[in-house]
């Protein structure tokens, strides 16, 4: 009787997570964060921003008005994976999350770009990196899109950062306006990435043939 050699052959050609996956899954997570970004900018710049009528949307027209629109952009992806803006000025500091602030529009729209794109950069993660042994694997490579996400995450929090003097009515001074690295490191290099990106892996395990 001949031994059965496909059993032995279809294990033999199943892979876990390798140096070549892992690659690949960083790629993804620096992809997902890159075109985050610029649907978020094409959302902020299509938002039609109400008159101001409160403090809040008073200070997002300000942020409209001063801030160059890439930055701005910038600082709404980082608000839609709940990592706030800090607002510095001679009267205090605050958090301040500009989605929220602006009181609705197209920018609302924004919260569920971060889990959309990690989640294909996860299923991308196991499907390119042909991820095959177990579905603690699969999950695994598309936690790992956190390499990339977290590293353009870091840079960003260095670009879009903004400070200035104005002249407003109800502002006079300097403001700055920073995203803080420890959130940033928290949500954008763990939370999102890790649970959005392994789902994304899982659903693309369980999809396999």
């Amino acid at each position: 009787m001949e031994p059965n050699t496909n059993l032995g052959g279809a294990r033999a050609n199943e892979t876990g997570v390798d140096l070549r996956s892992a690659v690949i899954s960083a790629g993804a997570g620096a992809v997902a964060f890159v075109t985050s970004y610029l649907l978020t900018f094409l959302l902020w710049t299509q938002t039609n921003l109400p008159e101001p009528d409160n403090s809040s949307e008073a200070f997002v027209a300000l942020v409209s008005d001063n801030v160059p629109s890439w930055k701005a952009a910038g600082m709404a992806l980082y608000n839609a994976n709940l990592v706030d803006v800090t607002y510095t000025s001679p009267a205090g500091s605050s958090s301040v999350n500009l989605i929220d602030a602006a009181g609705g529009g197209l920018i609302t729209a924004a919260f569920v770009v971060p889990p959309a794109f990690l989640l294909l950069a996860g299923f991308a993660s196991v499907s390119v990196g042909d991820v095959t042994t177990d579905i603690a694997n699969a999950v695994a490579a598309g936690a790992l899109t956190l390499v990339g996400y977290v590293l353009f995450a870091l840079v960003g929090t260095f670009l879009f950062a903004h400070s200035e003097t104005v002249e407003v009515l109800w502002f006079s001074g300097e403001y700055s306006l920073t995203i803080p690295l420890v959130w940033t490191v928290a949500f954008l290099g763990v939370v999102y990435p890790v649970v959005f990106g392994g789902l994304g892996g899982a659903g693309a395990y369980l999809l396999q043939d």
